[in-house]
């Protein structure tokens, strides 16, 4: 029977770069899924719409983190004012290093309008991601101050629409097709200490911040001007000038969050035109809902 398909695959990847347990070095990976041909049932007779699919799938996948081991690397780092070699220590031994585990849930329809006018997918997709790789801070008397490991958990939930229409048939062909994605991503986990404020702020650090996006855009509150022209920050609730203070507190809770600085919302207006051998392409794409930080005076 045609009108439905049961797909499904296993494998299993190891690496003897990670972990001392053999549980740690091997990551098992699945995918399932179903489909239904909804328009080739019986009861279907929406002819305007002669074709229409439902897919359903589930799966996992590992990545595998990059340049780091579960044994302790170094590198060299020439010599000191004295002449002797300095080396420095790339990361402490990591016995509990895992795979990254990213498990993605994807629901589609596909469809086809009478004399094929109109005709796409639309799909949803809720990924959850455990085991991330990423940098904690430990204490300097380790001979490090940082640790490569699985500190990270996020999740993403995306929405994409593609739609094709046929504009115009032979002898001069026009297509129009319209890209949408609707993304939102959250960090839910992150194992490490809050990062002074002044990085939160920072365009060129990555700090992250739980249960906000990967990427966040944050400033500091603004209280006014002094007589003088100085400004005013926030600082125990209350004004302050106080700007070490103000800049070196930890955390982000008195901090203004904007929201994101990828889009959130984004795609592509393409318009096809062929006249027999000859295709002219026009594109044209959007982003929407994000922000970016403009550059002024840097105190």
């Amino acid at each position: 029977n045609t009108r439905y398909t049961i797909s499904g695959s296993v494998r299993l990847d190891k690496s003897n770069l990670y972990g001392s347990a053999a549980r740690d070095r091997a990551v098992p990976l699945f995918s399932t899924g179903i489909g239904w041909i909804i328009s080739s049932e019986h009861f279907y007779e929406v002819r305007w719409l002669p074709e229409l699919k439902f897919r359903l799938t589930y799966g996992t996948s590992g990545n595998s983190p990059t340049n780091v081991a579960s044994i302790s690397t170094i590198s060299r780092g020439g010599l000191n004012p004295n002449g002797d070699p300095v080396n420095s220590i790339n990361n402490p031994p990591l016995h509990s290093l895992r795979w990254e585990r990213i498990g993605t849930l994807n629901a589609g329809l596909n469809f086809r309008t009478k004399n094929n006018f109109l005709y796409g997918s639309v799909d949803l997709y809720m990924r959850k991601a455990s085991d991330l790789v990423g940098l904690s801070r430990v204490d300097y008397t380790t001979g490090t101050y940082s640790m490569t490991g699985n500190h990270a958990a996020m999740t993403s939930h995306n929405l994409d629409v593609l739609l094709n229409i046929e504009m115009m048939a032979k002898p001069i062909e026009w297509r129009t097709t319209l890209l949408f994605t609707f993304l939102n991503e959250a960090v839910t986990e992150y194992q490490d200490t809050l990062y002074p404020a002044w990085r939160y702020t920072d365009p060129q650090d990555l700090a992250i911040a739980r249960n906000k996006p990967l990427y966040p855009v944050f400033s500091f509150p603004y209280r006014g001007l002094d007589q003088l022209g100085n400004p005013y920050g926030l600082l125990n609730g209350g004004k302050s000038q106080d700007y070490l203070s103000i800049v070196g507190r930890s955390g982000y809770n008195d901090l203004i969050y904007h929201g994101r600085s990828t889009p959130a919302i984004f795609g592509m207006l393409t318009n096809h035109i062929g006249w027999k051998s000859f295709t002219l392409s026009i594109s044209a794409q959007y982003k929407f809902n994000y922000y970016f930080r403009r550059y002024s005076a840097n105190y």
